[in-house]
C-alpha cells in the first residue's frame, strides 16, 4: 500500500515505503518458520536479527500471507504472528483439523 506524499499539517513526512520484493518458489531445502512448511507461493526473504554486516544480512525465507502480522503487542512493541489457513503438527505434517472443503 503506497502512502501519500502529502502531508497531513502537523504530520512528518516520510517517503513512501516500496513494496517487498517477492518470490514465487519456495526454496526446496527450507521451510517457512511459522507455517513449517515449504508450499510454493509468494515467498519473501526476512532478515536474521543480529545477521548484518557492511549492508549484508542473512535471511530465511517465508511466506508472505504467514509474514502478515495478526496482533501487535502494545507492551513489548512487536507484531505477532501464527500460520493461516494451514495448522501444522510438529516436523511440518498437516493437521487433519486444517483439511479444507
Amino acid at each position: 500500500m503506497k502512502q501519500s506524499q502529502d502531508a497531513m499539517p502537523g504530520s512528518q513526512q516520510r517517503s513512501v515505503r516500496p513494496d517487498p520484493r517477492t518470490f514465487t518458489n519456495f526454496p526446496p531445502d527450507s521451510r517457512c518458520p511459522i507455517c513449517g512448511t515449504n508450499d510454493d507461493g509468494k515467498t519473501v526473504l526476512v532478515e536474521i536479527a543480529g545477521t548484518a554486516k557492511d549492508g549484508i544480512a542473512e535471511a530465511k525465507p517465508m511466506h508472505l500471507a504467514c509474514a502478515v502480522a495478526k496482533q501487535w503487542d502494545e507492551g513489548m512493541g512487536i507484531a505477532l504472528t501464527w500460520p493461516n489457513e494451514k495448522l501444522c503438527e510438529p516436523g511440518g505434517q498437516e493437521h487433519p483439523n486444517s483439511k479444507q472443503p
